[in-house]
């Protein structure tokens, strides 16, 4: 990553991203995609990401979501200052639900920046950080279902 937001706490591109997160559990690509699919029935229902029982938070930039994320995932950028404890409870039914902090891979600071923030927004569901994310050791590895736009999920993930 090239230039970081020094306003966000995003740290500098050369600084190691922590493989795990104080606040949750660091899931496997492997343990995504089992937690994701407990959620395929509420998405085929078409329900909303603050009823799946585990809610996808993406913290990119809106380009990379677009441009590729887990159906259900809701896209609360941290640079565009929308990761806010009021737009995470908002999306998890008052911090309760399980919640699971990705982005773009193991260079990508965003996913522990947001788990490490909901730590200190008193976030009291279940945490799990996964630190490979959408980068090529993480979802593109195990082939996990994608949906493009600005949609947070699909009738058919």
């Amino acid at each position: 990553m090239a230039a970081i937001l020094v306003s966000t706490g995003l740290a500098a591109a050369a600084t190691p991203i922590p493989s795990t997160c104080t606040a949750g559990a660091t899931v496997t690509a492997e343990e995504a995609l089992a937690i994701f699919k407990d959620n395929i029935p509420a998405l085929q229902k078409g329900r909303q990401p603050s009823e799946l029982p585990t809610v996808f938070v993406d913290p990119r930039k809106p380009s990379d979501y677009v441009r590729a994320h887990i159906p259900g995932a809701v896209n609360l950028p941290i640079e565009e200052g929308e990761f806010t404890k009021t737009s995470l409870w908002k999306t998890t039914k008052g911090g309760a639900k399980a919640v699971l902090f990705y982005c773009n891979g193991e260079n990508c600071p965003r996913s522990h920046l947001a788990c490490e923030t909901a730590k200190t927004f008193g976030y009291k569901g279940r945490i799990y950080y996964f630190y490979t994310g959408m980068g090529p050791n993480g979802w593109p590895r195990i082939n996990g279902p994608t949906v493009t736009g600005l949609q947070p999920y699909s009738s058919d993930p």
